[in-house]
């Protein structure tokens, strides 16, 4: 297996989807609530006998639906193909709040690269996409704030370098294009075969592991531990604290520990590893290892009479070495 393959496997998450929305432009593109620059045409299709051809001369060429009902959890998928496109970008797929603000977009950079604009920011993947040949294209969007996240998937693969968590706002996606909505873009792309489906994404990424652990032994019966924190795709809840490859404790998201519960003179092996929100685990942190220090040692005490003689009750006390005992005369001795 390829280490791409490994990485998509990886980030792929597991979603149950209900389709909201199809359209294979068999009968129009009577689906859609808005149509600039797009026709249909049956020369060139994915499936069926129809695809749609957005031609762009500068001005916009893209379709949009608007939705019933706004959208946190959504996947949307397309057949693509890029016929031809100037020294400019050229969109393919975007989500728009109800306003028309865009959430995320697809699209190919002037260098042929597949790319997203997403939270404000673009980002760049090495996946080249060759014109004049089919494609299946994949946007998924989970709105939640800071905690939002995208993944595409270009051709059944996920693409690592455009999956991520970003904030998105909290504004669900309440319109979809095909297309491109700017002007001053030269390019001609089809479609075929477009879905929205509404999904339940579940995070199977685990945390990374901790780093950089140290133990340190601060008594007899105490070793204080640290660490780096984890990263995850949506965040670290816990830690797991292992001592001598056995559970010792599950700490929240804090970077240090304090085991009190070792005994004296002894060597102890301690790794640390993260979970998130869903569950995940992830790997051990490397070994860090402390010795507790030697417990001190205190003496029995001494119970001991004062005077060296005890006198009866009756006597009178006429030299230092004959007193009367009584129990104030009693000392305990720790020296």
């Amino acid at each position: 297996m390829s280490t791409v393959a490994a990485l998509a496997i990886a980030y792929l998450p597991t979603a149950h989807a209900d389709t909201l929305f199809q359209d294979g432009f068999e009968t129009g593109l009577g689906a859609w609530t808005q149509v600039r620059g797009v026709s249909v045409q049956s020369a060139d299709v994915w499936s069926g006998a129809a695809a749609a051809e957005a031609v762009g001369n500068g001005a916009p060429a893209y379709v949009r639906k608007a939705l019933a009902a706004g959208l946190t959890d959504l996947e949307y998928s397309t057949r693509v193909k890029l016929v031809s496109q100037g020294a400019n970008a050229a969109t393919l797929m975007v989500v728009r709040t109800d306003t028309g603000s865009p959430v995320a977009s697809l699209f190919v950079n002037p260098k042929g690269k597949l790319a997203v604009r997403a939270g404000g920011t673009v980002t760049t993947s090495p996946v080249v996409v060759s014109n004049g040949s089919w494609h299946a294209a994949q946007l998924d969007v989970h709105i939640a704030g800071n905690a939002s996240q995208i993944e595409v998937t270009w051709n059944g693969t996920v693409v690592p370098a455009l999956t991520k968590t970003l904030s998105l706002g909290t504004l669900p996606v309440r319109k979809i294009d095909l297309g491109e909505a700017a002007t001053g873009r030269y390019f001609t792309t089809r479609f075929d075969d477009v879905a929205l489906a509404e999904s339940t994404i579940i995070d199977t990424t685990p945390p990374s592991a901790p780093s950089e652990l140290t133990a340190t032994a601060t008594s007899a019966h105490r070793v204080d531990l640290s660490w780096s924190e984890a990263t995850d795709d949506v965040g670290v809840t816990a830690y797991e604290i292992l001592r001598n490859g056995q559970p010792l404790a599950t700490v929240e998201a804090v970077t240090s520990f304090s085991d009190a519960t070792a005994a004296p003179f002894t060597t102890y092996g301690y790794q640390v590893r993260a979970r998130d929100g869903a569950g995940n685990v992830g790997d051990l942190s490397p070994k860090a290892a402390a010795m507790t220090q030697l417990a001190s040692v205190e003496p029995d005490p001494l119970i001991a009479a004062a005077g060296d003689i005890a006198c009866p009750a009756s006597a009178i006390v006429t030299t230092t070495k004959c007193r009367q005992m009584a129990t104030s005369d009693l000392l305990v001795n720790k020296s």
